[in-house]
């Protein structure tokens, strides 16, 4: 029986991916808390730019 070596796959670029999503996303949430809380001054601006871009 001969069995065909299995190498993982190179996920760093993914971890870094995932990590940039993360801020954009905390930066999102803290945008709309602000929002939420009335602190609305400039953020129709800022979620439009910042935030909602995939």
């Amino acid at each position: 029986m001969e069995r065909e070596t299995v190498v993982n796959e190179d996920a760093s670029g993914d971890v870094v991916a995932m990590r940039l999503q993360i801020q954009q996303l905390k930066k999102e949430v803290s945008h709309l808390r602000a929002f939420v809380n009335g602190k609305s001054e400039n953020l129709d601006n800022e979620i439009g730019t910042c935030c909602c871009t995939a």
